[in-house]
């Protein structure tokens, strides 16, 4: 799929499977120390930073933030993965068991 292109510059695209939510953005104008992705109360920020001197020519400042909620059925906030490779910064979150599914647990024994 092509990504969607925002006002403001980024293209991002959010695929839902029946396992898992993805998040993907290009960020190829950026490099990976330049990047953060964060999450508070279930929304993940993107954030990037990109300053540039140029000597007498004068430098520039890059910066763009974007947030996106979440929706109530991630596993668990702490184990969303992201992943950068050839300037597409990929965030993967699991979806908890579909209502009515039956997960079995497994038994430790001591």
């Amino acid at each position: 799929k092509k990504l969607e292109k925002r006002s403001g510059g980024l293209d991002a695209q959010i695929i839902h499977t029946n396992k898992d939510i993805s998040l993907r953005m290009d960020v190829r104008n950026f490099e990976p120390k330049d990047l953060k992705v964060s999450i508070f109360n279930g929304v993940v920020t993107v954030e990037g930073k990109k300053e540039k001197d140029e000597g007498e020519k004068g430098s520039y400042k890059t910066h763009f933030m974007r947030k996106f909620s979440l929706p109530n059925n991630i596993a668990n906030p702490g184990d969303i993965k992201s992943e950068l490779k050839e300037g597409i910064l990929t965030i993967t979150a699991k979806k908890m068991l579909e209502e009515g599914a039956v997960k079995e647990i497994p038994i430790e024994f001591k």
